[in-house]
């Protein structure tokens, strides 16, 4: 295996090998599903609800739906001019989930009616924690392109898939972190187009920046910044008109969409229904000044004590050398055009573990991390603090993700106590959600998936050591 130079000399070839790359996404697809559990299925119920119309039923719509986890479905929905009520989200997520409850319900005979827990842990797992894992190997290859080194690619995907909101967040349904892949996916190809020409990565990468906003319109800002780093590391102007086809065709399914339930090819859901979270914006400086606040320093909300180790990566990224300038430029725009909307928007994703709204550019600022992999000095802090930001993900992965009830606690320090396997993780959800949680009237946190994939997960972490030991050695 050929040695790189790390990313103080700008090198963009990645050494990470086959064997390797099948080994961490076993370790991490397993990892993540040792997380999912039963209390973030039924707090998300809604979403469940609409893979088991469309699963079911066949139907995009929620009526028509009996059982009693699906009771009195309202938040996050609206009624169109059909008649029928929809659940107010992108669809390609659960579009995706229906497909593979199909495949589990017809293999296995599990089924929301049957076995509502194990079923819609799998869902879960089987949508957003395969798109988290296969993003997370990925980060690896981009890790490896910017580092020369195949270590420093699997820490950096170490910290972005153990040790941000990726973690928690992977064991429910949850659109923007699904959608998340295809961001990491068009970083990953177009790091590959400025290594050679290539009308086939061309052609992936537009259709990766395409199907974006049909799984998360929150996703769209950081999926046009990307988008123009890609088109700059085309190597002809061929290569840029295969990126832009690929992206119109990638597009056509959110359009027809769109065009066929929510009014028009440009209405987005969220339009149609006047969500007032994401379509008012309220435009102020006392606001813009609570948002940052909220978002960056505020320690019971921000996303950098959720996850330390973005603070690095927000360092990096500023100090990422010249001949990466396409990739910085495009991280940092991505970063603060997302930021921007969040600061004078109607939501900002309050009651959940971490500031979730956070999510589209977390991969962004994932990038900068490379920067850390240029001396010793930098590596042993960056392996530190990565380690401190996985203990604070797994914590929040080990209670309910939302209706959280900290009060002005940071949620890590509430959720720490779980690491330890103590604390009450019934006290950190809002007394008026608890019994909308429960069917039967107790309320249980269980991990169904966990039983099998932490010895899945434990070859995979061994394979994976053995395997990079390996190419250490060979380069």
């Amino acid at each position: 295996m050929t040695t790189r130079t790390p990313v103080a000399a700008g090198d963009t070839s990645g050494p990470i090998g086959r064997a390797t790359t099948a080994w961490l996404f076993l370790f991490f697809w397993a990892v993540l599903g040792c997380f999912v559990h039963t209390v973030d299925q039924r707090a998300w119920n809604l979403l469940h609800a609409w893979v088991e119309a469309m699963g079911e039923r066949s139907e995009l719509h929620l009526d028509g739906a009996t059982l009693p986890e699906f009771a009195g479905l309202a938040d996050d929905t609206y009624v169109a001019d059909d008649g029928h009520r929809y659940a107010r989200n992108a669809p390609g997520s659960y579009l995706f989930g229906a497909g593979m409850y199909r495949v589990v319900s017809s293999v296995t005979g599990i089924s929301y009616r049957d076995s509502f827990e194990l079923a819609s842990c799998l869902v879960a797992w089987l949508v957003t924690g395969l798109a988290t894992a296969i993003a997370a190997t990925l980060m690896a290859h981009i890790g490896a392109m910017l580092t020369g080194s195949a270590l420093g690619g699997v820490v950096i995907a170490l910290a972005y898939g153990l040790g941000t909101l990726a973690l928690p967040w992977s064991g429910l349904p949850y659109q923007h972190q699904t959608a998340a892949v295809w961001i990491v996916a068009a970083l990953y190809l177009g790091g590959r187009l400025r290594d050679r020409e290539s009308p086939v990565v061309a052609a992936g990468a537009g259709l990766c920046l395409g199907l974006v906003p049909f799984f998360s319109y929150a996703q769209v800002p950081v999926a046009a910044c990307v988008g123009l780093y890609v088109l700059a590391s085309c190597r002809t102007g061929r290569e840029r008109l295969i990126v832009a086809g690929a992206a119109a065709a990638g597009i056509v399914p959110t359009l027809a969409m769109n065009a066929a339930y929510w009014g028009g090819p440009f209405t987005t859901v969220y339009q149609a229904s006047g969500d007032p979270e994401v379509v008012d914006l309220v435009p102020s400086w006392s606001l813009v000044r609570a948002r940052l606040h909220f978002y960056l320093t505020n320690p019971a909300s921000s996303l950098f004590f959720y996850s330390p180790v973005l603070v690095l990566g927000a360092v990096g990224l500023v100090r990422f050398p010249a001949r990466h300038r396409a990739l910085q430029v495009a991280a940092l725009a991505g970063t603060l055009v997302t930021l921007g909307h969040l600061l004078i928007v109607g939501g900002r994703g309050a009651a959940q573990w971490g500031p979730r709204l956070v999510i589209p550019f977390t991969p962004l600022l994932v990038l900068g991390l490379a920067w850390w992999w240029g001396s010793q000095g930098r590596r042993i802090t960056l392996v530190a603090v990565t380690v401190v930001s996985i203990l604070c993900s797994a914590a929040g992965a080990l209670g309910p993700m939302i209706y959280m009830k900290t009060g002005k606690r940071n949620g890590v320090a509430a959720y720490a106590p779980l690491l330890v396997g103590k604390g009450d993780w019934r006290k950190l959800i809002r007394r008026e959600q608890r019994a909308a949680l429960s069917t039967d009237g107790e309320l249980e946190l269980h991990f169904p998936l966990r039983g099998i994939l932490v010895w899945v997960a434990l070859a995979g972490g061994l394979g994976l050591a053995r395997s990079l030991s390996r190419e250490q050695r060979r380069g």
